[in-house]
């Protein structure tokens, strides 16, 4: 059994508890490559902390749920994991449907639900940053795929906007 010995503790102005942590991180630091995962852990424990201050409980857990990879889907392009009507709505898997039967549905994307499920969290720059920059990707592969441009009146593209749900409500 080991035993209490209170030095440590004083000399580093530390709780029992923060010395034992920092005991097993040395030992555990010390095997083959947790030291890459205890520093990546760190940050991220770090950055997690800093984003307390700046959001709410509500925003930080949408934002670390929140998965960039399924904000857009392509109409002609199946994307598994994303093609869903919950993620998607039902107007938005519907054209899928509709483009994957070889219906002539014009080229585009969807914004899933993952958009709506973040916007708390938005009021984090990066988030948000790098929420427009997928959009703006999103616009500009539908701008070489059809040959327009957005805001070029010589070649307009213009964009459909719907809203959707994932269950048809009536009268909505």
């Amino acid at each position: 059994m080991l035993k209490h010995d209170p030095r440590q503790c004083v000399a580093r102005c530390l709780s029992i508890d923060a010395v034992a942590e920092m005991v097993l991180r040395e030992v555990l630091v010390s095997a083959l490559g947790m030291q890459s995962l205890d520093r990546y852990m760190s940050t991220v424990l770090r950055q997690i902390s800093t984003l307390t201050d700046k959001l709410s409980n509500t925003a930080l857990t949408r934002m670390m749920n929140y998965d960039p990879e399924r904000l857009v889907s392509p109409i002609h392009k199946a994307k598994p994991g994303v093609d869903d009507q919950m993620t998607l709505g039902f107007k938005g898997l519907g054209l899928k449907q509709m483009a994957a039967y070889h219906h002539n549905v014009p080229q585009g994307f969807i914004l899933s639900t993952e958009l709506f499920s973040a916007m708390p969290a938005m009021a984090h720059r990066p988030l948000f940053d790098d929420t427009l920059d997928r959009v703006r990707r999103a616009i500009g592969d539908l701008e070489r795929e059809t040959g327009l441009r957005l805001g070029d009146p010589s070649r307009l593209l213009t964009l459909s906007i719907r809203s959707g749900a994932a269950i048809s409500m009536p009268g909505s």
